[in-house]
């Protein structure tokens, strides 16, 4: 991702808010899985570390999953560009029922239910990392924000974003807000931001990272003006 935003003459600051944690004694069982779901790159990276197997048929949530996965040299991968909705959508489309169980990577906190949301199926979830929240503002980020030299800010979940916004406010550092621009991956993103008044809150127009790049490209443009 960094690289992505050097190459459109950003100057990137990387300011994680969670810290992944892998079981790395787990496996997965992959044997008569008709599919595997992955919504996420962390899931996608846990799941490459937990079987040798790659020939299974994996559906992931958005392009940056399935990249992951790829990297990981899985060789069937469908994306379905957009969020767990759409990747429900996804299974029902090129799955069957009566074809196999499925899998579903997860961490251990999960933003929807995707078992819940495909009932007609028999679907398995292997809990196989926990990210976890840092517990202050890393120093990065509290001193570009102190400087003024914070000019967007991208949100990719509302966990993150939640996170953000009590840390700032725990911090004080909340009115440094007020000069950013918020590029939101989705309305739930946008959502967990509230309690923060940014310059401007842009919604990317797809829950996938292009789009959230083609937001932060419409902001850039907007600016130069």
């Amino acid at each position: 991702m960094l690289a992505l935003l050097e190459a459109r003459g950003h100057e990137p600051l990387a300011a994680p808010l969670l810290h992944v944690h892998f079981d790395a004694n787990a496996t997965v069982d992959l044997t008569d899985v008709q599919a595997v779901l992955l919504t996420s790159a962390n899931g996608a990276r846990a799941l490459a570390g937990a079987t040798a197997e790659r020939k299974t048929p994996l559906l992931t949530v958005g392009g940056a999953t399935a990249s992951a996965v790829r990297d990981a040299g899985f060789v069937s991968v469908t994306s379905a560009d957009g969020d767990l909705p759409a990747l429900a959508g996804l299974a029902r489309r090129v799955l069957d029922p009566a074809k196999g169980r499925l899998v579903h990577i997860a961490g251990r906190d999960v933003a929807g239910d995707l078992v819940a949301a495909l009932p007609e199926f028999s679907v398995d979830r292997f809990v196989l990392y926990r990210a976890e929240t840092v517990s202050e503002v890393p120093a990065a980020l509290r001193e570009a924000l102190t400087n003024g030299a914070i000019d967007a800010a991208l949100f990719y979940s509302p966990r993150t974003a939640a996170t953000f916004v009590r840390l700032l406010e725990a911090d004080e550092l909340a009115p440094r807000c007020r000069t950013v621009m918020a590029v939101c991956l989705s309305g739930a993103v946008a959502n967990a931001l509230r309690g923060l008044a940014f310059q401007e809150v842009v919604v990317a127009d797809r829950p996938d990272q292009d789009h959230l790049l083609a937001a932060l490209d419409t902001i850039a443009i907007a600016g130069d003006d």
